[in-house]
């Protein structure tokens, strides 16, 4: 019984210190504070910087404790409040189970906290050797409260600054309308289909087949002021080109917006460094979230048509070609790994593909044509 609960205990101390380290110090393939600080905010837990730093020093803090057998209740208590405010504002509306997104992992983890606060940390302890014997129903369930507790204490201690609140989305026949992509928690359905109906099924495809759910997804778009649509089309265009496989990217034109969607299956923290090149055009508005695959798989009201292009389009071609399709339709370019060109994409409403799928093939033909000497 003394190795089993020692072994118990310093592997989940050890992997919690390991993911605390990660965040703070970007030990053990980490991102590092900066960039979990920048993932946080793309979750909504604002202010980013302090709930990482919070949940970094309580994983590492809490997790060197658990290891050591030091300050076992404690340690637990830290444990389960991170687990538990990672439930409530990640993964709790996204089920159980882990491939969903959902908190599975947070609450064995949470549980293992709390069977030590119970249990106690064994006779091969720091705690043992200084005579702490902490443990029992009732120490558990102290750390459980004072675990749960301990998030709103700081944010009542501490509160958030608020942000002003953002009128309800539309359901928009404009796809390029500014307001149509925003990624509100939770994220509007107009957002997520327009999203996906830019990046494709992709999307999706490879991780249906080899896990039957998307694992961990951030993703959501970037604006700029139409005005600006060149020089984003150049800017993705350099961007896109150094992607690695794991993040999906398309631009469109449409309405008053000139819109970059992306999705970086996988790993979250490295988003808003992954995005940095982006930043430096100044969006007017940036709407990145992480979603999961339950919001994927709900029927689209809006599709995509798409059409091969044999090199990447002049910009200001582009820009023109986009603003001159018809009401309801926005144009754009979804980039394909491996491929010398972009994908040249229609969007709009599902029920109306035909017509979609005419304007993207006219586009497609118009940019073909040699762009006329000015």
């Amino acid at each position: 019984m003394r190795l089993g609960i020692t072994a118990f205990r310093g592997t989940v101390g050890a992997l919690f210190f390991a993911h605390g380290a990660q965040k703070l110090f970007g030990w053990f393939g980490g991102h590092g504070l900066e960039a979990t600080a920048g993932a946080f905010d793309s979750m909504g837990l604002k202010p980013g910087k302090r709930n990482a730093a919070v949940a970094g020093a309580s994983e590492a803090g809490g997790g060197a404790l658990l290891a050591l057998g030091l300050a076992t209740p404690v340690a637990a208590a830290a444990l389960i409040g991170v687990m538990g405010q990672a439930v409530r504002t990640v993964h709790l509306d996204k089920g159980l189970f882990v491939t969903d997104g959902g908190y599975e992992y947070n609450l064995v983890l949470g549980a293992a906290a709390f069977a030590l606060a119970d249990a106690g940390p064994g006779p091969w302890s720091l705690d043992e050797r200084l005579g702490i014997r902490a443990k029992g129903p009732l120490v558990a369930l102290a750390a459980l409260g004072a675990g749960l507790a301990g998030p709103a204490l700081i944010e009542k201690l501490a509160p958030a600054v608020a942000e002003p609140e953002q009128a309800p989305v539309p359901r928009a026949r404009a796809c390029g309308a500014r307001d149509s992509f925003r990624m509100q928690r939770p994220a509007p359905s107009f957002a997520v289909d327009l999203m996906r109906a830019a990046l494709g099924p992709g999307l999706t495809t490879p991780y249906e087949r080899a896990f039957g759910a998307v694992p961990w997804l951030t993703a959501g778009s970037m604006a700029w002021e139409v005005e600006d649509a060149e020089d984003v089309v150049e800017a993705w265009a350099r961007w896109s080109a150094t992607l690695p496989t794991s993040v999906l990217t398309a631009m469109r034109i449409g309405g008053d917006v000139a819109a970059i969607d992306i999705a970086v299956l996988g790993d979250p923290y490295g988003v808003q460094a992954r995005l940095a090149p982006l930043y430096k055009l100044s969006p007017v508005d940036v709407a990145v979230d992480t979603v999961g695959p339950r919001l994927l798989r709900a029927q689209a009201s809006v599709d995509a048509v798409s059409v091969a292009l044999r090199r990447f389009p002049d910009p200001e071609h582009l820009v023109d070609e986009a603003l001159s399709v018809p009401a309801g339709i926005c144009l754009g370019l979804r980039h394909v790994h491996g491929a010398p060109a972009p994908l040249l994409i229609a969007i709009g409403a599902a029920e109306e593909r035909p017509r979609v799928g005419a304007a993207a093939d006219q586009s497609a033909r118009a940019l073909a044509e040699p762009v006329p000497a000015t």
